[in-house]
């Protein structure tokens, strides 16, 4: 899971205008670790966690 600190220092607000271009919603600071890749990463790493943990 990405904490919202590790966000701020991977993504930046361009990729967060990139990733909403055509959604109305805010784009700044305080609301990046709310991306659809951050999303989207945290879902795949819990996903895979599950998975080890039932050995599915």
């Amino acid at each position: 899971m990405i904490s919202p600190t590790a966000t701020r220092n991977r993504f930046t607000i361009e990729d967060q205008i990139k990733a909403t271009a055509h959604v109305e919603c805010r784009k700044d600071a305080n609301v990046i670790d709310e991306i659809p890749k951050v999303v989207y990463e945290t879902k795949i790493d819990n996903y895979f966690f599950i998975r080890k943990i039932f050995c599915i």
